[in-house]
């Protein structure tokens, strides 16, 4: 895993928080490129606490990359995927239950 300083995540991407309460926790990145006095942050599911309709927004800088996902990011962009969906995905990669 590598850490971004830059706004380098792209939408699709499953990244891991590194810093904060929810250190730890995987994500998939659903919205990219905002900047805000002069940071960069990404809007981020989980599918679980934090779902499609009330994103986590965090800091790049505090992530890691785990994993690209070209399917995730079609699904996103055309607006084809569910809280369950994303839930899926986190599981089956990590093996379990989202920390």
């Amino acid at each position: 895993m590598r850490s971004y300083h830059y706004n380098m995540f792209n939408i699709g991407d499953i990244v891991k928080s590194k810093k904060g309460h929810d250190a730890k926790r995987y994500y998939i990145v659903i919205k990219n490129n905002i900047v805000e006095a002069g940071s960069s942050y990404v809007l981020l599911s989980d599918g679980c606490i934090k779902k499609l309709e009330n994103l986590k927004k965090k800091n790049i800088k505090h992530l890691l990359l785990v994993e690209s996902n070209n399917e995730l990011a079609e699904k996103i962009s055309n607006k084809d995927i569910s809280n369950k969906e994303i839930s899926d995905v986190i599981k089956t990669l990590i093996g379990g239950i989202n920390v």
